[in-house]
């Protein structure tokens, strides 16, 4: 059987108390606390980190929360992009010596439950990160603010104070893709963006929109095609586009890696090259940009970055027991990453 604080302090000949303030870094005489470590560590004895934590009513764990939709294709399959910002969180939350969970949860679920309720009140986590993908209601939002409950959203709706916000700049990503391709030339792109009621898909559309307003590039609504952000939504969308009598276009913008390699696979299966008849142009910068072929054109959006900083924001709410103090929103800047995948328009 392990040993137990009883044991310790049987061996160091001191009692219970004695030993455990020894071992929790409570005021001790010095000569007594050695001497307590070392019997601690003849039994292998282990401080219990779940008592300590019920003395603390804490938990020691951030949680970190993929909100889904049951009407769509689970975007979450695409891992890579996930993987990068769990990895950033995680590397976080390590770093200060936390626990980590993980869920992927449908907005039905959330709408028709108390379900982050449940989680402020059992206290079975000290802070959360959410990634809300859809623009959904946001109904538990007012218990964690009530509570003063340590969260933040990675690319939320508005109406999020700024302490709870980390953010890519979607936006001028998009910008900078349209931009790029225009500068090659191109004025007839098509592009294949995710989901209408997805947050990043709108804000992509408004900064691929007004890049082609200044720069005064007529378009067709008619050329959005909504996708679901799948490698197999973007080789749909991309057949559409190559199934139309109008003529195909000289370049597509994918609002992600993604449905860019779907999109590109349509290509190749219509007996068409890359860049040579169509250019493509990716959003994220995942692992699929670097093994497609050619290598894609895309924009890098910091996905373990985002996990990083989301992770050291909760961190940073939970030490100060959800005192925000004059925290501000957290905005990361995308970046072009210009690679085989486009060319001069001829």
């Amino acid at each position: 059987m392990p040993a137990t604080l009883k044991d310790v302090a049987a061996l160091a000949k001191v009692s219970l108390t004695t030993a455990s303030h020894a071992l929790n870094g409570k005021s001790v005489n010095e000569k007594t606390r050695e001497r307590v470590v070392e019997a601690a560590k003849k039994l292998k004895y282990h401080t219990s980190s779940i008592g300590r934590n019920l003395i603390k009513n804490q938990s020691n764990t951030i949680g970190m929360f993929i909100l889904n939709s049951k009407r769509s294709r689970d975007m979450t399959e695409e891992i890579s992009y996930y993987y990068a910002m769990l990895k950033g969180a995680l590397s976080m939350v390590q770093q200060h010596g936390y626990e980590f969970s993980f869920e992927v949860v449908d907005w039905e679920d959330i709408e028709n439950t108390d379900y982050f309720e449940k989680k402020v009140y059992g206290r079975s986590l000290d802070g959360m990160i959410i990634v809300p993908q859809f623009e959904y209601n946001y109904g538990f939002l007012p218990t964690l603010d009530a509570e003063q409950f340590p969260y933040v959203i990675i690319n939320p709706c508005t109406g999020i104070k700024p302490q709870n916000r980390v953010v890519m700049d979607n936006y001028k990503g998009a910008y900078l893709a349209a931009e790029h391709l225009i500068s090659l030339g191109h004025s007839e792109i098509a592009f294949i963006n995710g989901p209408k009621d997805h947050h990043d898909a709108r804000v992509r559309e408004r900064g691929f929109l007004a890049a082609l307003l200044e720069k005064g590039i007529k378009f067709d609504r008619k050329n959005i095609l909504y996708s679901d952000f799948t490698n197999e939504g973007g080789a749909e969308a991309m057949k559409q586009i190559l199934g139309r009598n109008s003529g195909t276009p000289s370049a597509v913008f994918c609002a992600n890696d993604y449905m860019a390699s779907g999109a590109m696979a349509a290509i190749y299966d219509a007996g068409m090259r890359i860049p040579k008849d169509v250019s493509v142009t990716g959003y994220d910068d995942t692992d699929i940009s670097r093994v497609v072929y050619p290598r894609l054109t895309t924009i890098r959006s910091a996905i373990k970055e985002m996990g990083f900083k989301a992770a050291e924001r909760v961190i940073d709410l939970v030490e100060k027991n959800g005192d925000a103090g004059r925290m501000g929103e957290i905005v990361l800047e995308p970046r072009l990453i210009v690679r085989n995948s486009t060319a001069l328009f001829k």
